[in-house]
C-alpha cells in the first residue's frame, strides 16, 4: 500500500496553522517549512522507496530545502527505473521523521529508534537543524532557580532513558539482555503454572514435598523480577493515567496479584485452606502471565531482537 505523508485536509490544516504562527505571512522563515505544497500535476509527485516501503510526496515539497539530499539533484543517483522510484536502503522509522521535516519544517524524533541511528540517518539525508537559543538559555532573572531547573531536567531525562531501556530492546545491549531475561522468566512462570495444574506433579507444590522449597524459591524469584519490572515501569511511565490505560500493565498486575494475595491470606488463615482457595480462585488470574509472551513477542517483532 502506498503511503503519502499527509492527506489533503491535513495539508490545509497545517498550512493554516503555520500561517497563523508566522503572522499570516506565507514567506516567513525564508519560505521554508511554512506550508506543504499541494501538487498540481502528477509530474510533481515523487515516489520514494525506503527498504521496500513506498512513500509518495512532491518534488516541490522536497525542493524547499535544496541543500539536503532529497531536495537536490543528488537524489537522481538513487533512481531505480524498474521500481519507478528513488530507492534508499535506510531505516524506515527514521525516514518518516525526515519526511515530516520536509512537510512541516519541524523535527520530530522517532521514539522507537536510538538517537545514534537517527543522527546517522539525518546526516545521510543532510538534514541540518539549528538549535534555538531558547532551548538552552536560562533567563537571568531566574538564575537563582537554575539548580532546581537542572535537577528537574536531569530527573525527566533519567526517567525517559529508564523507560526506553524497559520498552526498547534495541537501545543498548543491556536492554536486550533485560528483555531476553524477561522472556526466560515468562517461560519459567508459564512452566510452573502448567506444572501446578498437572495432576501428576501438582503435589510437589505442597508443603512437605521434597521439591517444594526449590519450586517455591523459583516462584519467588520469578515474581520478584516481574514486580521489579512493573514498579520501575510505573515510576518511569510518561503519565500516571497513561500507565493505567495500557492493557499489558493491567495484565502484569493481575498476573502477580495471586502470589501476594496468598501471602497475606496465609498470615491470617490456615495454610491448607489458603492453598485450596488459591487453587480454585486465583488460577485464572495466573493465566494472565501468558499475555506477557504476547507483549514481548510484539516488541521482538517491532524491534527485531
Amino acid at each position: 500500500m502506498f503511503k503519502s505523508g499527509y492527506r489533503q485536509r491535513d495539508i490545509i490544516r497545517i498550512n493554516k496553522r503555520n500561517n497563523a504562527e508566522d503572522g499570516g505571512n506565507p514567506n516567513a522563515n525564508g519560505g521554508k517549512g511554512t506550508a506543504v505544497p499541494i501538487p498540481t500535476t502528477s509530474a510533481d509527485l515523487c515516489h520514494i522507496n525506503v527498504s521496500g516501503k513506498q512513500y509518495i510526496t512532491t518534488h516541490s515539497c522536497l525542493q524547499q530545502y535544496p541543500l539536503t539530499l532529497l531536495g537536490s539533484n543528488d537524489k537522481e543517483l538513487f533512481w531505480i527505473p524498474e521500481l519507478k522510484s528513488y530507492y534508499f536502503n535506510r531505516n524506515r522509522d527514521c525516514f518518516e521523521s525526515i519526511l515530516t521535516f520536509y512537510q512541516t519544517g519541524r523535527e520530530f524524533r522517532p521514539l522507537s529508534v536510538d538517537d545514534d541511528i537517527y543522527e546517522a540517518e539525518r546526516k545521510f539525508f543532510r538534514i541540518e537543524m539549528k538549535k534555538r537559543a531558547a532551548d538552552t538559555a536560562i533567563p537571568l532573572g531566574d538564575s537563582l532557580d537554575a539548580p532546581a531547573i537542572c535537577c528537574e531536567g536531569d530527573w525527566k531525562s533519567t526517567k525517559k532513558q529508564v523507560h526506553k531501556f524497559l520498552m526498547d530492546p534495541r537501545c543498548s545491549n543491556w536492554a536486550t539482555a533485560w528483555h531476553i531475561m524477561d522472556i526466560l522468566f515468562i517461560c519459567t512462570s508459564i512452566t510452573l503454572l502448567v506444572m501446578e495444574t498437572d495432576h501428576n506433579v501438582k503435589d510437589a507444590f505442597k508443603e512437605g514435598h521434597a521439591a517444594y522449597n526449590y519450586l517455591f524459591g523459583l516462584n519467588v524469584l520469578v515474581i520478584a523480577f516481574f514486580t521489579t519490572d512493573l514498579l520501575i515501569r510505573f515510576v518511569t511511565w510518561p503519565g500516571l493515567l497513561n500507565f493505567w490505560k495500557n492493557l499489558f500493565n493491567i495484565l502484569d498486575i493481575l498476573s502477580i496479584l495471586p502470589f501476594y494475595v496468598s501471602l497475606i491470606a496465609e498470615a491470617f488463615e490456615d495454610p491448607t485452606a489458603v492453598q485450596q482457595q488459591e487453587h480454585k480462585s486465583y488460577v485464572v488470574l495466573r493465566v494472565c502471565r501468558i499475555f506477557r509472551i504476547v507483549r514481548v513477542s510484539s516488541l521482538s517483532d517491532i524491534h527485531k531482537i
